[in-house]
């Protein structure tokens, strides 16, 4: 269920956001499929970020990153809201997810996140001060193994319609999120009055 922490830090101007989803770890059978349809949320003017972020007039910082240090691969969405526009943006949030995990990801969609995918590998083995980087940092991550740097491009290009269209369902589940909300307590009220249970926390805290 959607978990909700709340750090009371008065002198921030807006609120800011951080959404942590779960997405499939590099050992898992739908990682592919699971980093297209990130690319499908986030990427290019078409993507579902960008639609929010629109609606919010492109006010502050909006974007998707991941992180695959930990045991399992996770995707966090951060940006900057003003106070008074924190629940439409919930909405915005909760409705987006709804679209990607409705199973309406497009084969244009899924041609389009391919060519992305594959553009950020070959830019990275094509310009000298990434590629060692990136080949150390797969190589870390792969349990010491330079085979799915071999195999990467032959298995974006065959993830399927309905294996994207499963994954972004497991990924942007409305119902299963981490949201963190960092602000002026008093200006957030509002917002945090929506949900049944809220975790408090001040600055100087250690979270839970």
């Amino acid at each position: 269920d959607i978990k909700v922490r709340f750090i009371n830090m008065k002198d921030l101007v807006d609120a800011e956001i951080r959404i942590v989803l779960r997405s499939a770890s590099i050992d898992e059978d739908w990682y592919f499929s699971s980093e297209l349809a990130k690319a499908v949320f986030s990427s290019g003017h078409l993507g579902k970020l960008d639609t929010i972020h629109e609606y919010l007039d492109k006010y502050g910082e909006l974007e998707q990153v991941s992180n695959k240090t930990l045991p399992f691969n996770w995707t966090r969405i951060e940006g900057n809201i003003k106070y008074n526009n924190l629940s439409e943006f919930y909405d915005l949030i909760l409705s987006e997810f709804s679209k990607m995990s409705d199973g309406s990801i497009s084969e244009a969609e899924l041609i389009s996140a391919k060519k992305i995918r594959l553009n950020e590998i070959k830019l990275k083995l094509n310009k000298p001060e990434d590629y060692t980087k990136f080949i150390q940092k797969e190589y870390n991550i792969n349990g010491f193994s330079l085979k799915k740097i071999n195999t990467s491009f032959d298995e974006i290009n065959n993830v399927r319609l309905d294996e994207i269209n499963s994954a972004a369902s497991r990924i942007y589940d409305s119902n299963n999120f981490i949201l963190l909300v960092m602000g002026n307590r008093d200006s957030c009220t509002t917002f945090l009055n929506q949900f049944e249970e809220v975790e408090y926390y001040e600055q100087t805290e250690e979270l839970r």
